[in-house]
């Protein structure tokens, strides 16, 4: 009996032939958006990781209420900030208790090994989302994966609907967890290694994230595979972000 993580891959491998390679070039406009967006946000993706790793260590020796209120509202870098620059915190609650216990139950997860759909799941029951007409509180994979992505940047992505919007786009299959989008993820990045690779030679990005990692005491950080996820990330960005806008021409075309 196949794990469900099996049949994802499985699924992938044998999905229809609509890889984005076009006579074995991708298109350039949407590689030049991957690079800037990811030399854009270099540093702030560095900035939120480092402070999100000084609070883990201060929270880990003395699980103080007062500390994770004083993350929450550290400017620039903390949680607060975090939920807006990530495009989050329209989904979950907005006053401090909850936000509060959304991070306690991220640390723990993180703490204890559990994996993000566990995570998202966990947040829901304690209804910490927003609530919809369905009456249903959102499931919050995206703020577990960002949060994950804090952590460990060099093995987690950001789980995106402009991604999804990609990935489907190139017969990917992904359904509502992280498992099923991070498999069609690396099946894209596997897929289009060789261009990939050839693209991230061309960027000139200091390894100041990396050294500064070191300096807290994360020295087993692979900044290859970084790269290589972020702007693999970047690149599938570029590429939902120009379906969504050609469906929104399109659909103001027909008004």
């Amino acid at each position: 009996m196949y794990l469900q993580t099996d049949y994802f891959q499985i699924a992938n491998r044998l999905r229809t032939e609509k890889v984005y390679l076009q006579e074995n070039k991708m298109k350039q406009e949407n590689l030049d958006e991957a690079k800037k967006e990811l030399q854009n946000e270099m540093e702030s993706d560095r900035n939120f990781s480092l402070k999100f790793h000084e609070f883990l260590k201060s929270y880990q020796s003395k699980k103080d209420d007062k500390i994770l209120e004083e993350y929450h509202n550290i400017e620039k870098v903390g949680f607060s900030r975090f939920l807006y620059e990530f495009s989050i915190n329209r989904n979950i609650k907005s006053d401090l208790d909850s936000r509060k216990k959304i991070i306690e139950i991220l640390v723990g997860g993180i703490f204890n090994g559990s994996n993000i759909d566990n995570l998202a799941k966990a947040i829901q029951k304690k209804e910490l989302t927003v609530k919809r007409k369905s009456g249903n509180h959102d499931l919050p994979i995206s703020l577990t994966s960002k949060v994950f992505f804090l952590y460990r940047p060099d093995n987690f992505v950001p789980y995106d609907s402009y991604v999804i919007k990609a990935l489907k786009s190139e017969g990917y299959k992904v359904d509502k967890s992280y498992e099923s989008y991070f498999s069609a993820f690396e099946s894209f990045k596997n897929h289009n290694q060789v261009e990939l690779k050839k693209q991230i030679k061309t960027l000139k990005l200091s390894n100041e994230y990396l050294t500064e990692l070191k300096k807290i005491g994360i020295n087993n950080f692979n900044w290859e595979k970084f790269v290589e996820l972020r702007f693999t990330d970047k690149l599938l960005w570029a590429m939902g972000k120009e379906l969504i806008d050609q469906k929104k021409k399109t659909n103001k075309n027909q008004k």
